[in-house]
């Protein structure tokens, strides 16, 4: 097999190209479809490492979002009380407030599934109940110490949420059961949300 070198058996895509001389045509055919099949396994090995990119990527994200969740949690609206005292007096009267008792009073068999904390109460936890301040506004560990909350950057840096209509969008949908509401107008309405410090666009 003059002119013929190992290595190349061995360098997939290489050994069929007609400067390897071979003594027999079944030699040839032989190499050539172990070349196939090496150039095959490659390509599996490709896919695999895409694969394995990928599932990467979703253990980082799915990662983040439980650290979120663990960074950011629930403290409920007492807590926001404590400094937001004429927000909360004003938003225990609002329908937010009684909405998982309106759910609970509800004839919709619905509630009986256990379907309406997701919307009736905060962060689907009956214990939560009602749209509390953090169902708008993100969960409150971290951003209720005054030293974060007097800071708009730290405070959004640390789960602080200014709630814009898709949020609304949410539950308020157009099925039949929710009322859609436009947050711009309900802004203006205290009943709705709750009293503000400075009046809408100041």
């Amino acid at each position: 097999m003059a002119g013929f070198h190992w290595g190349q058996l061995f360098r997939c895509g290489f050994v069929c190209h007609e400067s390897v001389s071979l003594e027999t045509e079944e030699l040839r055919w032989y190499i050539c479809l172990s070349a196939a099949s090496c150039r095959r396994v490659k390509a599996k090995e490709a896919d695999m490492r895409k694969m394995s990119l990928i599932l990467l990527v979703m253990v980082i994200v799915a990662s983040a979002g439980v650290a979120y969740a663990q960074d950011h949690a629930y403290v409920g609206a007492s807590k926001c009380k404590m400094c937001h005292k004429v927000q909360f007096a004003s938003w225990e009267q609002t329908t937010h407030a009684k909405a998982l008792d309106a759910a609970k009073a509800s004839t919709d068999p619905a509630y009986d599934a256990g379907k309406c904390a997701g919307c009736h109460a905060t962060n689907n936890d009956e214990a939560m109940a009602g749209v509390q301040c953090e169902a708008c506004h993100g969960p409150g560990a971290d951003y209720k110490k005054m030293s974060i909350m007097k800071d708009k950057e730290k405070s959004a840096a640390n789960g602080l949420i200014l709630p814009q209509q898709e949020r609304c969008n949410g539950c308020h949908k157009d099925d039949g059961h929710s009322k859609v509401v436009v947050l711009a107008t309900e802004l203006t309405n205290n009943a709705a949300i709750h009293e503000f410090k400075n009046p809408p666009g100041q």
